[in-house]
Formats: structure tokens, sequence, C-alpha cells
């Protein structure tokens, strides 16, 4: 069940570089070694984030140890709710990598990989582990970065907007089943 979950979280974060990865290809040829450097920095950013915001969620829980619990899930939360009204108003233009300049592939991770941060700090406050999280999300992330160039030149023009929004939901429907344990309603 475990493993689900870390899958599902997976997924649910790499539908920003799915939508990011899926524009630009729209908007630019982009050939299969770059494809491979696009997924692989954005898995490795998404992954890299992720553990550093565990990190931080670990070192900071005993200082707010009877809201530890409360805090990381308004948090996860919070990331859910910003994806998807982030799907919601930016355009593709905000979510093309034009140019092949390394430095702006990195920074364009560095973005994406936002919320991946937030869900480790949250992760990290509640109190679970996120080793194989990170593992997951860099894979994921990887293989659904491939799956967006593709079906960008497909010409799936809605689809990006489409993930974000699934992914914020399943982010939210993770946020609740944490909520109900920490309730010990189930």
């Amino acid at each position: 069940m475990e493993y689900i979950v870390y899958l599902i979280i997976a997924l649910a974060l790499s539908t920003t570089a799915f939508s990011v990865s899926l524009h630009t290809s729209i908007y630019r040829c982009v050939e299969i070694n770059e494809s491979m450097v696009m997924g692989l920095m954005f898995g490795l950013f998404q992954g890299g984030l992720l553990l550093l915001g565990y990190l931080i969620g670990i070192s900071l829980e005993n200082y707010v140890r009877s809201m530890a619990h409360p805090l990381g899930i308004t948090i996860l939360a919070f990331v859910g709710l910003r994806m998807i009204f982030e799907s919601r108003k930016s355009t593709a233009v905000y979510r093309t990598y034009t140019d092949k300049n390394v430095k702006i592939l990195a920074a364009f991770s560095l973005a994406i990989g936002i919320n991946a941060f937030m869900t480790g700090l949250s992760l990290g406050l509640i109190g679970i582990r996120a080793w194989y999280q990170a593992g997951f999300l860099i894979f994921v992330t990887f293989v659904m970065s491939l799956i967006g160039i593709r079906m960008g030149k497909l010409g799936k023009f809605d689809s990006g907007k489409r993930a974000e929004i699934s992914g914020g939901l399943l982010i939210l429907t993770v946020t609740l089943v944490i909520f109900i344990q920490y309730l010990k309603i189930f």
C-alpha cells in the first residue's frame, strides 16, 4: 500500500514537468538526446528538492512537534490547490522551455521542483519517509517528461492543463487520506 501512495504522489508531482515537456515540443522540435536531458534534469531536480524539503521538515519537527501533523497536512493541501490554480491561470508560453541552454533548463527544473520541495517539507513534518518517494519521483518525472514530449509532437494541446489539474486533485486526495489517518477515524 505504501508504494501505491509513492506512485500517486510521484504521478501528481510529475504533471508539471509533463506539461512543460508537452508545450516545449509543441513550440519547437525537441531531439531525442535533448528530451533525455530534459527528463533527467526535471527528475533529478524534483527528487533532490523533495529530499531537501524532507530533511528540513524533519529538522523542524522537533520545534513544532504539537503542530507538525496539522502543519504538514496544510502545506500538502496548499501544494494541491496551488497546482490546480496555477494550471488554470498560466498560458502555454509560461510552460515552454524555448532555448537549448542548460542554465535555462536548470532554472525551469528548479521552478518545477518547488511543489516537490513543499511536498517533501510536509512529508518530513508528518513523519513519512521520503527516500523511496524521491526515487519514484525521479523515475516517474523522467518518464512523464518523455511522454509529454511525445504527446506534444502529436499535437495534444490540452493534455498539459488537464494533467496539472489531475495532479493537484491527486495531491488533495492523498492529503485527505493523511488527514483521516491523523484524526484516527479509520
